[in-house]
Formats: C-alpha cells, sequence, structure tokens
C-alpha cells in the first residue's frame, strides 16, 4: 500500500482545567501536490474495548489541503480558528484518533496503554499530561511507531509547524532572592534552549531582561491568571545579553542582574530573542520581587518563648485596611502555615499602624500576656517550624531558619533570617524585636517574654520612634550644594552617611561614626571621596545610627540624581 500523501500531525485532547472548546487534530499534507479531502475521515477509538470507532469528521469538496499545509479541525475556542469547527470530545489515554483515506488506507495514533492491537502502530505514544498535545517529533515523519513518532508538546502548536527551525525558548526562570531590600541587586538565572531544529550561531540570538514597577492596584492579576507573554506598557528593557552557539536541543543558563531604583513590587521578565523564530508563545517568563516590605511586615518574632506558644508579631505599614484572611507564614523548607480568620460582621483586617499577632493557639498565648487583647491575636496552620539551630552540616554562621510572610497572592512581603539558638536572644529566651522600620534594625527585645501587639523595646534603649532622611533638592546641579538632613529619635548619635552607586560603590563618606544632635544636616557639594564631581546618574544616600550605649542601629535611604 502506498504511503499516505496526508497524515495526522498533532492531536490535542486534555486541555488544562475544563475542557470545552479547546480540542483540536492537525493534519499534514507531505506530498508535492494538492489533496482533496472529500471522502476523508477522522474517527475517535475507545481504547476501553475492540473496535469502538464513531467518526466525527468527514471532508468535503471544498476542503483542499495545498502541499507542505496543514488543516486543522477543532472546536471553537481554538485559537487561531481551526479550518473546520465542530465538536470532538476526544479522551485520555487508553484512546486513539484515525485518519481514514477515501479508500481505505489509515494512519492511527493511539496514546496510553492500550490491549487492543488496531488502536495504535507499533507501540502505542505516552498519555500527555493536562495542557499538553501529542506532536509528530518531525512534522509529516510516519515510521509506523506511535511512541517513536510522537512527543508532548507545550503549548500546542495548531496550524504551525512542531518544531519551527528556528525557536528559542525561555524554558525556567530562577529569582535568587524574592525579597530584597532597596538599593540591593535582584539577580536571576534564566535558562534558555534551542527548540528549533536548526542550530543558532554565536551572538545571533539573546536573552534580555525587561523589568516593570508593578502598582497595589494591578498586583492580584499578577501571576493568577495574567498572560505572562504580554508586556506590560511600563516594561523598560535593562539587560541585554549575547548567547554562545546552541545546538538543537542545548541550553544554557544566563545570569541577568538589575538594581530597582524604588522600593516596591517589580515585575521583571526574562525573554529569548532570535531572528526568525517560529514559535513566539515560549519567548518570556515572568518573576515577581519584592523590594522592601510589602503592605504587612514582620514586627517582633519570638521562635524561642521561654513559656507558651510561637508567635510573631506583624504591623501594617500602609495608610490603608489589610485584610488578614489568607495571609502565610513560611520557614525555611516551604512548608506553610495559612491565616484563616472571621469575625462578627465580617474579615479580620488590620488597621493602618496596627499590629496582630499570629500564633498557632491564640488562647494560650493571651493566657501567657495576660495583657494581649485577643482581638489582636490570629490563629495560623499549621505552623511552620521556627528552627532554633542551623541545619546539620551547614557553614558557620548559617541561620537557624528563613521566615517569610506572603499575602494571599504569593509574594514575599517580608522576610527574616532567624539567628541560631547561641545567640543572646535564645540564650535568654528573649524576642526578636524590629527597632524602627528600617530593614537592618532587628535586635533582643529589652523586655523578657517579648512585647506582643505593643510598641517594641530593644535592648540597648527605649523604643525608637522613628528615623527620616529627607534630601532637598532631590536633583543635585554643578554648582549648587544638596542638603542632606536627618532625624534619628535620640537626643544625640552615633551617625554614619554616605552615598553608593547602583551597584553598591561607595561615592562620599560625608559623615564617619560622628557624634551628632539626633536632628541635624550636611551639605553635599557633588563631589565624591577623590574631590571629583559625580558623574550623571541616580545614587543611593544611607544614614545609619545608634544611640549612645546601644549595640543596634537603625537606618534610613533616600535617592539622589545628578544631572
Amino acid at each position: 500500500m502506498l504511503a499516505l500523501p496526508v497524515v495526522l500531525n498533532e492531536v490535542f485532547y486534555d486541555p488544562a482545567g475544563f475542557d470545552g472548546g479547546f480540542q483540536f487534530v492537525e493534519l499534514v499534507n507531505r506530498s508535492p501536490l494538492p489533496v482533496a479531502l472529500t471522502g476523508w475521515r477522522i474517527d475517535a477509538g475507545d481504547g476501553a474495548g475492540p473496535d469502538r470507532w464513531r467518526t466525527w469528521w468527514t471532508g468535503t469538496a471544498t476542503d483542499i489541503l495545498l502541499p507542505a499545509a496543514r488543516f486543522v479541525v477543532g472546536e471553537g475556542r481554538v485559537e487561531p480558528a481551526p479550518d473546520r469547527i465542530v465538536p470532538i470530545e476526544l479522551e485520555n489515554g487508553p484512546d486513539a484518533v484515525r485518519l481514514v483515506a477515501p479508500d481505505g488506507s489509515i494512519d492511527v495514533l493511539g496514546y496510553g496503554t492500550h490491549t487492543h492491537a488496531p488502536y495504535f502502530e507499533g507501540r502505542p505514544a505516552i498519555d500527555v499530561p493536562s495542557g499538553f498535545s501529542l506532536a509528530r517529533a518531525a512534522d509529516g515523519v510516519d515510521t509506523d511507531d506511535n511512541a517513536a513518532d510522537w512527543i508532548p508538546l507545550s503549548p500546542p502548536t495548531p496550524g504551525a509547524p512542531n518544531r519551527p527551525e528556528r525557536d528559542l525558548a525561555v524554558v525556567r526562570l530562577i529569582a535568587l532572592a524574592e525579597r530584597v531590600e532597596p538599593g540591593d541587586v535582584v539577580a536571576l538565572d534564566a535558562v534558555v534552549a534551542n527548540r528549533g531544529v536548526l542550530s543558532l550561531p554565536a551572538n545571533e540570538a539573546e536573552a534580555r531582561l525587561w523589568v516593570a514597577p508593578l502598582s497595589e492596584a494591578t498586583l492580584p492579576g499578577v501571576g493568577v491568571g495574567e498572560d505572562p507573554f504580554t508586556p506590560l506598557a511600563a516594561e523598560s528593557l535593562v539587560v541585554r545579553a549575547a548567547l554562545a552557539e546552541l545546538e538543537p536541543g542545548d541550553s544554557v543558563t544566563v545570569h541577568l542582574s538589575f538594581t530597582p531604583p524604588t522600593a516596591g513590587t517589580w515585575r521583571l521578565v526574562a525573554a529569548a530573542t532570535a531572528p526568525e523564530d517560529g514559535a513566539p508563545a515560549n519567548d518570556r517568563l515572568p518573576a515577581i520581587v519584592q523590594v522592601g516590605p510589602g503592605a504587612l511586615m514582620l514586627s517582633e518574632v519570638a521562635a524561642a518563648p521561654d513559656d507558651g506558644p510561637e508567635w510573631i508579631e506583624v504591623v501594617n505599614r500602609t495608610g490603608a485596611d489589610v485584610a488578614l484572611d489568607g495571609w502565610t507564614v513560611e520557614d525555611a523548607t516551604g512548608r506553610r502555615g495559612r491565616v484563616t480568620v472571621g469575625a462578627p460582621g465580617g474579615a479580620f483586617a488590620v488597621a493602618p499602624e496596627s499590629l496582630v499577632v499570629l500564633t498557632s493557639d491564640p488562647a494560650a498565648l493571651v493566657a501567657r500576656h495576660p495583657g494581649l487583647d485577643a482581638r489582636q491575636v490570629a490563629a495560623c496552620t499549621p505552623w511552620p517550624s521556627l528552627n532554633n539551630d542551623p541545619p546539620s552540616g551547614a557553614p558557620a554562621g548559617s541561620a537557624a531558619d528563613r521566615l517569610v510572610l506572603r499575602p494571599p497572592d504569593g509574594r514575599a512581603s517580608d522576610a527574616l533570617d532567624l539567628p541560631p539558638a547561641n545567640v543572646g536572644r535564645t540564650r535568654e529566651r528573649r524576642s526578636l524585636a524590629r527597632a524602627t522600620r528600617e530593614p537592618a534594625n532587628w535586635s533582643d527585645s529589652a523586655v523578657p517574654g517579648g512585647t506582643p501587639a505593643r510598641v517594641n523595646s530593644v535592648a540597648g534603649g527605649p523604643p525608637v520612634p522613628g528615623i527620616a532622611l529627607t534630601v532637598s533638592p532631590s536633583a543635585h546641579v554643578r554648582g549648587e550644594p544638596v542638603l542632606l538632613r536627618w532625624s534619628t529619635g535620640f537626643e544625640s548619635a552615633r551617625v554614619t552617611l554616605a552615598l553608593y552607586d547602583l551597584r553598591g560603590r561607595r561615592l562620599r563618606l560625608l559623615v564617619d561614626e560622628d557624634d551628632a544632635p539626633g536632628t541635624a544636616g550636611v551639605a553635599w557639594d557633588g563631589a565624591d571621596d577623590a574631590g571629583r564631581p559625580a558623574p550623571p546618574g541616580l545614587y543611593l544616600v544611607g544614614l545609619r545610627a545608634r544611640a549612645a550605649g546601644a549595640v543596634a542601629h537603625v537606618t534610613a535611604r533616600a535617592w539622589l540624581s545628578v544631572e
């Protein structure tokens, strides 16, 4: 029997989620002549029993397949629109699809574990996961062995080559830290693969990093049904990296980095570009990184209390109520406890500048702290394991655990590396408290047992009312000084003040651990430590201060541009 001019080329039978409307079967003409599909038909086979075939499409006189062209028969939600729209209702394996020519010649694809030979050729293909299609490894090539000829493909490619000649794809994107402090570098590893059938010469393709700040108003859709391949209007290109030669099937890890100029939530998108890329849908992958704390911030942590359950205090640092239901607390192993709350009249919300305490046993914690208002305590279950010692074999100086606070959308709103048990707070069973809102200001609580839902009091001094740093004007013009003013909350303090570029290199040291009033300032003339004019650009102003006799520092940051 002569080889069929038209064969099955791709079958999509198990779309992710609800199947209705997305299934399709693609045919390909591998002959040099047009083929009229009059009388050709496609059957579905039920592998649960022998000879269970049903016909769901038959070609007509208007169905013409040109040489090397594809013909898609599919449901109404397939994109791009099929050549013919029909209801399909294909099932997961063991099942089969066959194409029958007018002369009775057939091409069969069987998938799953079959027991009836007519449902497959040679060996059946695998039953692919939801969201994958079965596609010929090489378009139109049929060796009469389903297992060898057919491969899983994601995303499906109705009406397009299964494996284009050129296809550069970003297959994985990993943010090395999903929560960083303002001024820190965000580092990512993007895995880029050549999924085409041709090699890509060196320097012809490249990886790019696009970034965009996200407001709280846009965040609910991020990572929850948002199309990651659609660029945001505010995206900016910040990195371009040429790639070495990539043979078909090869991949390379590309290191990308970016220093966000402002705190907040940032979307970073790694993109792979190659001339005449035949599958643009796999060219981009997004990641979300939190710079500075999010809506709720960790304020005090009791990971080794002398009595009662462990607890975590958080503060609402925004100007609006924050619904607490659905927030999670995660440890270094990835174990997450979920906050599930309810109150008469509505969900538990944290008011602006208010404190709330999370614990596994609210009643036990209130009993241990008689002054604690039960209305400021919420249950978090299952409680994460807050270890007091690093894992066995960890390098010296390793953290005992990592605590991550996440909103319902999964971002890292705040994070803290917990020190080991041989550090003072756990020797005395003290909590770890934040002296101010700045990220580095953690110290032992001055109050045994801690201060849940009360103003923190840290060892080395009284509660700190706050710290502020202002820059005026915010843009330096040559010849005009800039006034840098601070307020530490102390009557007097040991102060360090310096300017840094976006790579973290110090530009100018203005105050070096000097005794200074709690509220004071200095002028900057626009020069670096060597007296040279600072190049145009954006610079970070860093302030560090500590009260007399205190160990813990308080810090503040501000941004300054040079024109």
